[in-house]
């Protein structure tokens, strides 16, 4: 799976920049995180695999899904988000040749 440089989700285009310094939300340590106002995600490179990065990547941008489409998890939001980025991750890695012509 490559990372881009960009990804857009609905109508955002979304920097997407690899950062090797520890980052914080909501007072807690994370491996990625998406600002919106910025329409930038950023993945941890240090230290982290390249599959915990492509996960977190996947992570960030169903963030930014439900936030397009106005979905709310309520107090589920995290366990959802990483369940979901995680069996998506498998769903790609084991069928390499799903969007080919």
């Amino acid at each position: 799976m490559n990372i881009p440089k960009n990804v857009r989700i609905g109508s955002i285009d979304y920097e997407i920049r690899g950062v090797d310094h520890e980052m914080c939300v909501d007072g807690k340590s994370v491996t990625g995180r998406i600002t919106y106002g910025q329409s930038l995600i950023e993945i941890r490179t240090d230290g982290f695999s390249s599959q915990h990065r492509e996960v977190t990547l996947l992570h960030e941008i169903i963030h930014g899904i439900t936030r397009e489409r106005d979905l709310d998890w309520g107090d589920n939001d995290e366990l959802y988000t990483e369940e979901l980025a995680k069996v998506l991750h498998q769903v790609i890695k084991d069928n390499p040749d799903l969007f080919k012509p």
